[in-house]
């Protein structure tokens, strides 16, 4: 689960979409040297992110790793 603790590149490296997400959002620094020591509500507060903005993105974020191993579990019936 991601959570505003969760460091930016962790979030960035599990997924593509998540690193595109968090872009859409306006943290385009995913790969810069301070997303590997800062949390993602960190980051949003730095690139002036409301509260509710951070809310909206974690929960996105949640939404796609949900998508992504509800898709893996069907690719493992399919075997």
């Amino acid at each position: 689960m991601i959570t505003r603790k969760t460091i930016i590149r962790e979030a960035a490296m599990a997924s593509f979409e998540h690193a595109s997400k968090m872009q859409e959002y306006g943290l385009g620094c995913v790969f810069c040297p301070s997303a590997g020591a800062e949390t993602i509500e960190q980051g949003c507060k730095v690139h002036g992110l409301s509260e509710e903005k951070i809310d909206e993105l974690i929960k996105e974020l949640n939404e796609i790793k949900i998508k992504e191993i509800n898709e893996e579990d069907e690719e493992t019936d399919e075997e």
